[in-house]
């Protein structure tokens, strides 16, 4: 049997501060371990400029690199669209957190893309007490700012964008008390 790498990490500066990513391999699943790894130099990069804060974007489900993703977190902000399958997936991410007894906040992202989910989303998460720390409407100024190499804030005229992200951001720091 052939030991397989699923992917190589990196350390990059960009114009916005250091970002610790990795690369899979081609069909390659991603793996804990790797998870584990990026999450590791980032902590040490972060200790050693004396950065306070270290923000882990994790991957979709409760396998593996999800669990690597949670382990040692002081807060989940979990993103979720409205869909058919987002309260199941929800509900299913809720669970793997709250048995790493992390507290929990919700995202709704593309908010007004069916108003009814997203309704359902709010009262699902009113239910269970976990705060929803903002609601992002659908707007075709993401795949532009992509495009454009910049973040959304650097575009102008997008302030039913904006402005929720702000209010989110202000809302993950008091739930960190940062």
């Amino acid at each position: 049997m052939q030991k397989k790498h699923a992917g190589h990490w990196f350390v990059s500066d960009t114009r916005l501060g250091c970002l610790v990513h990795a690369e899979l391999g081609l069909s390659i699943e991603n793996s804990g371990k790797l998870v584990s790894k990026v999450r590791q130099e980032a902590k040490k990069i972060a200790l050693e400029q004396q950065l306070s804060l270290v923000i882990t974007d994790g991957p979709p489900g409760i396998g593996c690199p999800a669990i690597a993703t949670l382990t040692g977190a002081n807060l989940v902000l979990i993103v979720v669209e409205p869909s058919s399958s987002c309260i199941h997936d929800l509900k299913r991410l809720v669970e793997l957190a709250s048995s790493f007894n992390l507290s929990m906040s919700v995202c709704i992202n593309k908010s007004t893309l069916h108003p009814e989910t997203t309704r359902k989303l709010i009262e699902w998460c009113n239910r269970y007490v976990i705060p929803i720390v903002g609601l992002i409407p659908y707007s075709p100024v993401f795949p532009y700012a992509i495009q454009a190499g910049k973040t959304v804030l650097e575009i102008p005229g997008n302030t039913d964008v904006i402005e929720p992200l702000k209010k989110i951001w202000r809302s993950v720091v008091n739930l960190l008390e940062i």
